[in-house]
């Protein structure tokens, strides 16, 4: 996800001053599937799905 669409979603907007003055764009539909990305990888963990758990092992002390 590029920065510009998690600022929108973020309701942050774009930062400078051209990009707030002239970009005009709705970005609606990259918000679209930025949450519908992000649903799909919510619902995989509640469902323990895609878990990428390492066990960390003790360290031996001398």
């Amino acid at each position: 996800m590029s920065k510009d669409v998690r600022g929108q979603l973020l309701s942050h907007g774009l930062g400078g001053v051209q990009d707030r003055n002239y970009d005009r764009h709705s970005y609606w539909s990259e918000k679209v599937r930025a949450l519908k990305s992000w649903e799909k990888r919510l619902k995989a963990v509640a469902q323990g799905k895609n878990e990428k758990v390492t066990p960390i092992r003790r360290g031996v002390h001398a």
